[in-house]
Parts: structure tokens; C-alpha cells; sequence
């Protein structure tokens, strides 16, 4: 902690700068002009979290329900009322959550399908430049062997 000019201990922290989104060590380099890090990314592991996302939504709508539907007989009416608003709102909140976790798990296997498409088109993009190389490279040779046959018939 922190002393402050009264010599007592100052709760608050010092303040730090946020890092940019991005930065970090680049060996120096500047992030712009700098080698950048390829991206990579575990199919399995985004698919994991996907269905955790998926099983946490379904444990959550279970749990709204059951708060949902929680008796509140045996209570004296005053008290029956507030407990039936403390469910409907607890209900109401974990439904939310339940609702967050869907939209996380469907996000996220979205993007699992991107990513996946973008590498399998992108794979086909190298392979095809792969192959318009390799017959550059045997027309080259072809033409290399026909100068040689040209410079030996011209002896």
C-alpha cells in the first residue's frame, strides 16, 4: 500500500495503463511492421467449450424451472408473497443466464464452422498455387532442355 501525506496507508491502488489490444512483446518490433504470430486455434477445445456453454444453458433452464415452479405453501401469506416475487425474480434471472449460455454455445460453434471453412479454402488456395507452380517449374525445365538441345545441334 501506499502511504498518502498524512502518512496513512492509501486504500486505493496506483492506476495502470491499460495494454492496446495486441501488444505485448514482439522482440522489439513495432506490432505494425513486426512479424505477427500465425493464428491458431484448437478445433477440439472451441468444440468442448461449445457443448460446456450447451450443458451449462441446460442446467440453467432446469434450475429456472424448478425455481419457477417452488411451492411457497406453509408460508404465512405476507411471507408467501415475498418468497413467490423472490422466485419469480431468481427464476426469471437464471433464465437470463441460461439464455447468455445458449447464445455463447451457438457463437461459438459459429465461429468453429468460420474457422474451419477459412482453413479448408484456404488449403485449397495453396494447393492449387501449389500445382501452378509445379508446372511452371516443368515448363521451365522443358524450356532449359530445349536450350541445350538448340546449343547442342548449333556445334
Amino acid at each position: 500500500s501506499q502511504l498518502s501525506n498524512a502518512g496513512r496507508a492509501s486504500t486505493t491502488r496506483p492506476r495502470t495503463r491499460p495494454r492496446a489490444h495486441g501488444s505485448g512483446d514482439r522482440g522489439g518490433m513495432h506490432p505494425s511492421t513486426g512479424p505477427r504470430a500465425p493464428m491458431s486455434m484448437d478445433p477440439a477445445s472451441v468444440a468442448r467449450l461449445a457443448r460446456d456453454w450447451d450443458e451449462q444453458h441446460d442446467d440453467l433452464r432446469a434450475a429456472s424451472g424448478l425455481l419457477a415452479d417452488a411451492p411457497t405453501a406453509g408460508f404465512t401469506p405476507p411471507v408467501a408473497r415475498a418468497a413467490a416475487d423472490f422466485l419469480r425474480v431468481w427464476s426469471g434471472h437464471v433464465g437470463s443466464l441460461a439464455e447468455l449460455s445458449a447464445h455463447q454455445s451457438r457463437d461459438l460453434t459459429a465461429v468453429l464452422g468460420a474457422w474451419l471453412r477459412a482453413d479448408e479454402q484456404a488449403a485449397d488456395r495453396g494447393l492449387r498455387l501449389t500445382e501452378q507452380v509445379e508446372q511452371v517449374d516443368q515448363v521451365e525445365q522443358l524450356q532449359q532442355i530445349e536450350q541445350i538441345g538448340h546449343r547442342g545441334s548449333d556445334s
